[in-house]
């Protein structure tokens, strides 16, 4: 291949310079509402309700024009072969021909005839799977979702999502066991499929699981168990029918710290009466290790650690103490581990998940949640560690820290020790330069630029050959210049215009994107994972802080069930991307051949670097995550020329799946975020 560059003089009509297409955000207000599954909330002024239909991500707004796709479908445990029809409406009008799908996971197909408002899918292996679908009409798909099982398929672990509409009960009623719901997980030879709110019934139809309901006596008062047995285990939960007639049976209550108890340690324990002001303390029992006194007539109780205990025991149940109150029926219990800092620890893990690893020039080493793992053993005692505050433990004297590589003055990765005994961990930190946006207002909103153009493989870096590219405006199809990687590996598209309202602009009036006509099959762009186009210039002013130079490299990925997979960079930086900021450097000058065929000198600037992480989830870059930013990503996806985000939000907002690109899976993992069923959203985290 000839080591070429390509310079092209682009020529812009005057008229682009009149469009405005910049992104268009939902108002936060009331009068938008967001329906998602299961039950109701407020999130940042958006009227969520969580509905316990089939239906999914309904999203309407004060612009009639801005409906998502509505789904209806039997989302029950589906079998491998078995196919389930899915009816596809507009939320107003019902009509939605022609159906768009897209984002089809591989253990199931999709069918549909034009012209219809049917989706059918059928499932070829077990797991989770998902099918985005679009109707016509609509600026958002839907999510349908299924949990598929085969023959071989078995419940690997098993807990209530949610107990019965009904609990409490009559003498005399039938027992209901309408809305109990199942979560857990499956497992089929080397498939794990997670699943949620499952209905009960349909795992009783499949033969998981048997309901015994035999204990449940309708004639008399009691609380009865209502037992769910899969495999050899079971899970359970209580139904009663309370006496009127009876006091209520309450229980003690204890506050206290349930952190380790060194020997000779005294710990204080609060005792609560829930029908009283005050608790009087009546009777207490507890470990032989321990020892406890209590004034007459106090509700605080004093315990002190004298020995450790022997035999085996985990962190929570090695020593105890139970507790009565006056007025309470039943008595309550408070758990310690006892542990001896002198005893000789074999094992110590360090867990950094939830914790800070990243921090700029200048910040503290910041050991905060920070949790550990581990195991004692000595001749009397061996006791496992389950996810003890890192801090506690230090405070304790358990566990020692060397943080003494930890520099805060420069960056770079350091390595931070963990001790306790003879058994040593250790986890890392990164310290990088602290990133500050710059001064957009020194830029012209409006001018001219030039762009290089590379096209590479994303698992080898090396120029792609033969491919037919065309570089044009999305917002007038304009075909401004075109190339063959064949003969030219590298171009330089020159007078490139530039136009924004404000420096704050999500997106330029006049932007760039890349496609590729003879694209192999089976490729796509590596970056939003299409085969479509590619954006390349003009999303944000911030391009063209360091020159009016750029440099694009466009990333092709073999999605072929052979082809290696790319082996993605985590951490905070995000590499590689459209090029914008921060480095400059020089490139050497190069003989460049124009579209007329004449050659001449072209020395180049180029703005190369990656983009930084400000805040996971945070697309439209408010330095918030809310119901905004996952609506603006299934804006963004519907219509990425009206709803348009900068580069650091498609960054921020790369959350499910990371370093796929900006898909709608993002946007249902950020509901989800906020709905509290997911923890964090950072993808290195989970």
């Amino acid at each position: 291949m000839k080591n070429t560059i390509k310079k092209i003089t682009a020529l812009m009509t005057g008229s682009l310079l009149a469009l405005n297409l910049g992104a268009v955000g939902i108002s936060a207000h009331a009068g938008n509402n967001v329906y998602v599954s299961q039950s109701s909330v407020n999130i940042d002024d958006y009227d969520v309700t969580l509905t316990d239909t089939t239906t999914t991500a309904v999203i309407t707004t004060t612009d009639a024009s801005d409906y998502a796709t509505n789904l209806n479908y039997d989302n029950s445990l589906m079998k491998v072969g078995e196919t389930r029809k899915i009816l596809v409406s507009h939320p107003v009008t019902g009509s939605t021909s022609p159906i768009k799908v897209d984002d089809i996971y591989d253990n199931v197909e999709v069918s549909y005839e034009e012209g219809s408002d049917a989706v059918y899918v059928t499932a070829l292996a077990p797991g989770n799977a998902m099918v985005y679908i679009w109707g016509s009409g609509c600026d958002f798909g839907s999510y349908a979702e299924f949990t598929v099982i085969d023959d071989d398929t078995v419940i690997e672990r098993l807990e209530f999502s949610r107990l019965p509409d009904k609990i409490d009960y009559q003498l005399g009623e039938e027992l209901d066991l309408t809305g109990l719901k199942l979560s857990g997980k499956f497992t089929s030879g080397t498939v794990h499929t997670t699943f949620y709110d499952q209905d009960a019934q349909s795992f009783v139809d499949k033969g998981f699981i048997t309901i015994d309901t035999s204990r449940y006596n309708n004639t008399e008062y009691g609380a009865y168990s209502i037992i769910v047995n899969y495999d050899t285990r079971f899970i359970s939960y209580c139904v009663y029918i309370e006496d009127p007639n009876t006091p209520p049976d309450y229980t003690a209550e204890l506050e206290y710290d349930d952190k380790y108890l060194l020997v000779g340690e005294t710990r204080a324990i609060r005792v609560i009466n829930p029908a009283a002001e005050k608790a009087v303390i009546k009777n207490v029992s507890c470990s032989e290790n321990l020892e406890y006194h209590y004034e007459e007539g106090s509700d605080i109780l004093y315990v002190t650690a004298v020995s450790r205990v022997t035999g085996y025991s985990s962190v929570r149940d090695n020593s105890w103490v139970i507790v009565e109150a006056e007025g309470c029926a039943f008595g309550e219990s408070a758990e310690f581990c006892v542990i001896d800092p002198s005893c000789e620890s074999m094992t110590v893990a360090a867990n950094t998940e939830n914790a800070k690893t990243v921090y700029q020039i200048g910040e503290k080493l910041d050991l905060s949640d920070i949790k550990i793992w581990g195991t004692y053993n000595t001749p009397e005692l061996n006791a496992d560690i389950f996810g003890q505050d890192l801090e506690t433990c230090i405070n304790k004297g358990i566990i020692k820290v060397d943080a003494s590589e930890f520099d805060n003055t420069k960056p770079g990765t350091y390595t931070i020790y963990v001790h306790h005994g003879y058994a040593t961990d250790e986890f890392t930190v990164t310290v990088v330069e602290p990133f500050t946006d710059p001064d957009l207002s020194k830029i012209p909103l409006s001018g001219t630029y030039r762009v290089k153009i590379e096209v590479r493989d994303i698992i080898n870096s090396e120029l792609v050959p033969n491919l037919e590219c065309e570089l044009f405006c999305l917002q007038t199809d304009e075909v401004v210049a075109k190339w063959n990687t064949g003969d030219d590996d590298v171009i330089v598209v020159e007078n490139l215009k530039y136009s924004f309202d404000s420096v704050h602009s999500y997106n330029g009036n006049i932007t760039y994107a890349i496609r590729i006509t003879n694209l192999p099959e089976k490729y796509v762009f590596f970056y939003g994972k299409s085969r479509d186009y590619y954006g390349v210039s003009g999303f944000g002013l911030v391009e063209f802080a360091k020159g009016t130079n750029l440099t694009c490299i466009v990333y092709l990925e073999d999605t072929s069930d052979d082809a290696p997979d790319y082996p993605y960079v985590t951490g905070t930086t995000v590499n590689p991307i459209r090029t914008t900021l921060p480095t400059t450097t020089a490139t050497t000058t190069t003989t460049a051949k124009t579209t007329t065929g004449e050659e001449g000198t072209v020395a180049s600037t180029e703005t190369t670097g990656a983009l930084v992480v400000t805040m996971w989830g945070d697309t439209n870059r408010d330095n918030m995550v809310n119901l905004a930013d996952a609506v603006l990503i299934m804006q963004n996806k519907a219509n990425p020329k009206k709803y348009s985000m900068d580069m650091r939000g498609a960054v921020n907002g790369d959350v499910a799946d990371n370093g796929d690109g900006l898909t709608n899976k993002d946007a249902l993992l950020i509901q989800q975020f906020l709905l509290g069923t997911r923890k964090t959203l950072n993808p290195h985290a989970r």
